[in-house]
C-alpha cells in the first residue's frame, strides 16, 4: 500500500466492513422484536384465558413483562438513527445534505488525495463507534429478551395448567 489512491480504496473496503457491522445489528433487534412482541401476545392471550391467577403466576408475568419492555426499549437505541459526524465530512451525508449543492461540489472538486483518504479514514473510525455501541444495545436487548423468555415460559404454563 505505498500511494494514496492504494490508501483510499483500503479505506473504503474498510468502510463497507463497518457498515456490514451496523447493518448486522440491526437484523438481529429485528428477531429480537418480533420475538418480545410474540412473547407480549402469548402473554396476553394467556392472562386474558385464565379466571384465577396464581400468585407465582402473576411473579413471573410481571418480571416477563418489565424484561420484554426492557428488550423493545434496547432495541429502539439500538435502532436510533446517528446523523452528527465529528468533523467536516465530504463524504456523511449529513454533513452533504447540510451544505449548498454548488459549494459541496466544489469542495470536492478541489480536495486533494490526502483529504479524501483522511475523510474516509474518519467515516471508517466513526461508522466503527456506531457499530460497537449499536452492539452493545443489542447485547441488552438479547439479555432482557432472553430473561423475559425464561419469566415467560412459566407464567404461561402456570396460567394454562391452573
Amino acid at each position: 500500500m505505498n500511494t494514496v489512491e492504494q490508501k483510499v480504496l483500503s479505506a473504503q473496503w474498510n468502510l463497507e466492513r463497518q457498515l456490514f457491522w451496523v447493518s448486522q445489528s440491526e437484523i438481529k433487534i429485528g428477531v429480537l422484536v418480533t420475538m418480545d412482541l410474540g412473547m407480549f401476545a402469548g402473554l396476553a392471550a394467556s392472562f386474558a384465558s385464565t379466571k384465577m391467577h396464581l400468585p407465582w403466576a402473576i411473579v413471573f408475568t410481571a418480571g416477563c413483562i418489565a424484561l420484554l419492555m426492557a428488550g423493545l426499549l434496547f432495541s429502539a437505541m439500538c435502532l436510533m438513527p446517528r446523523v452528527k459526524a465529528p468533523h467536516d465530512s465530504m463524504l456523511f451525508f449529513g454533513k452533504v445534505a447540510r451544505r449548498d449543492a454548488d459549494a459541496y461540489v466544489a469542495q470536492f472538486k478541489t480536495a486533494t488525495a490526502e483529504q479524501l483518504l483522511d475523510d474516509w479514514l474518519y467515516q471508517v473510525h466513526t461508522n466503527a463507534k456506531i457499530a460497537e455501541a449499536k452492539h452493545t444495545w443489542v447485547r441488552r436487548a438479547m439479555f432482557a429478551s432472553f430473561g423475559g423468555a425464561a419469566c415467560w415460559l412459566p407464567a404461561v404454563w402456570l396460567m394454562a395448567e391452573f
